[in-house]
C-alpha cells in the first residue's frame, strides 16, 4: 500500500497544495509528476521543485500500464440547458452520506468508443426502473442498450464526429425511447459510421414503447441541487472535462478517485459522462465532500474503490468548477408498465 502524503517528510513543504487538489498517497503524487508538464508543476508548487522533493522515489515506483480510456462528451457542442429545473427540498434534511449504488448494475466497459454518455444515461434509466419497481434488485430490472442510445444520438448530430452530449441522449430517450441490451447488444469496436449500424425496424419499434415522459435539467455546478436529486432517489448523468493528471494516473484510476487539475492544465477534447449514485460529506476532500459515480471504463477503474468495483469519486470542488451537464429523471418519467 502506498504511503499517505502526511507520512512522507520530504513532501511536507507541498503537502497542503497536494491535498487541495485531492492527492492522498505518495504513489499518486509520483504519477502526477510524470503526467503533467514540468513547467505547470514548477509554477504551481513554486518555490519548491516537486521532482527534486520526490528524489529517487521517482525511480522506485513503477506506473502500471493501463489501457487508454475514452471519454465521449463533445465539449465543443454542449446544448444550453438553461433555465435549469429547480429540485425542491425534501421532507427530511439531506443526510451526510447517501448511496444509491445498490440500484445500479455493475459497471461496464465502453472500450475504444466515445459512448460514455450512452452508458451514463442507461444507468440513470435502469436505476429509476429499480426504484419504481421497489424490489431492490437491479439485476432483476431492465438492462437498456447503450448501443441504441448512442446510435440514436448520432442521428441528431454530425454522424462522423466522436461523442455527443447528455442533453441529446435524454432528448432521444424522450422522443425515441430505448430497447433492451439483448435486442441491440453493445459493440466496443470503432465503426463507420460513428454511431454504428442501424437497428432493425423491430428494434426501433420496441424502443418506441419505452420512452421516458420527461427529464430534469439540473445546474451541473450546484452541489446542493445534485444532492437533493440523489436524496429524492434518482441517479444523475453528469458530464465534465477530463485532465491528464488523473486520467493517466494508474494509482488514482485503481482507487477510482478523480482529483482537481493543476492550474493551467488543459482538458482533453472529449469530456466524460458518468452516472452519479451518491455522495458523502468529508472535510478533507476539496469542496467538503465527494460524489460517487458508476463509470464505464471496465474493471481496471475503481478496482480498489471503497464503493464498488468500477465505481469512483469526484470532489464537490471539481463539480463546482468544471461540470458542464447534469440530467436525471423524476417519478413522472416512467410508467409502471415498463
Amino acid at each position: 500500500m502506498s504511503k499517505k502524503i502526511k507520512n512522507v517528510p520530504q513532501l511536507a513543504p507541498v503537502a497542503q497544495k497536494l491535498q487541495e487538489l485531492g492527492y492522498r498517497t505518495l504513489k499518486s503524487v509520483v504519477m502526477l509528476n510524470r503526467a503533467v508538464p514540468p513547467a505547470l508543476l514548477d509554477a504551481y508548487f513554486a518555490p519548491y521543485d516537486l521532482d527534486a522533493l520526490l528524489g529517487d522515489v521517482n525511480f522506485r515506483i513503477r506506473n502500471k500500464v493501463m489501457k487508454d480510456s475514452y471519454g465521449g462528451v463533445d465539449l465543443a457542442n454542449i446544448p444550453s440547458a438553461e433555465p435549469y429545473d429547480v429540485i425542491p427540498e425534501g421532507a427530511t434534511p439531506l443526510p451526510p452520506r447517501l448511496d444509491l449504488s445498490w440500484t445500479t448494475r455493475k459497471a461496464r466497459q465502453q472500450a475504444q468508443r466515445a459512448t460514455c454518455v450512452a452508458f451514463a444515461a442507461a444507468g440513470v434509466l435502469e436505476a429509476a426502473a429499480v426504484k419504481l419497481a421497489g424490489d431492490g434488485d437491479p439485476n432483476a430490472g431492465p438492462r437498456y442498450s447503450p448501443q441504441f442510445i448512442y446510435w440514436d444520438c448520432k442521428q441528431r448530430s454530425d454522424p462522423e464526429r466522436e461523442g455527443t452530449s447528455a442533453r441529446v441522449a435524454f432528448d432521444c430517450l424522450k422522443e425515441d425511447g430505448v430497447c433492451s441490451e439483448e435486442q441491440f447488444p453493445y459493440v466496443g469496436i470503432k465503426s463507420t459510421p460513428e454511431g454504428g449500424p442501424d437497428p432493425s425496424a423491430a428494434v426501433k419499434d420496441s424502443a418506441g414503447k419505452a420512452r421516458i415522459k420527461q427529464y430534469v435539467r439540473i445546474d451541473p455546478k450546484s452541489v446542493e441541487q445534485l444532492r437533493r436529486q440523489l436524496h429524492a432517489g434518482y441517479c444523475i448523468a453528469l458530464s465534465f472535462p477530463v485532465f491528464t493528471s488523473w486520467k493517466a494516473n494508474s494509482e488514482l484510476r485503481r482507487s477510482g478517485r478523480v482529483v482537481l487539475p493543476v492550474r493551467g492544465e488543459a482538458p482533453a477534447r472529449l469530456g466524460h459522462c458518468a452516472c452519479l449514485t451518491g455522495y458523502r460529506l468529508k472535510e478533507s476532500v476539496p469542496g467538503g465532500g465527494e460524489f460517487f459515480f458508476r463509470n464505464s471504463w471496465g474493471a481496471d477503474f475503481g478496482k480498489k474503490s471503497k464503493i464498488r468495483n468500477g465505481f469512483g469519486t469526484i470532489p464537490f470542488a471539481y463539480v463546482e468548477q468544471y461540470a458542464v451537464e447534469a440530467y436525471s429523471l423524476v417519478a413522472a418519467s416512467l410508467s409502471r408498465s415498463r
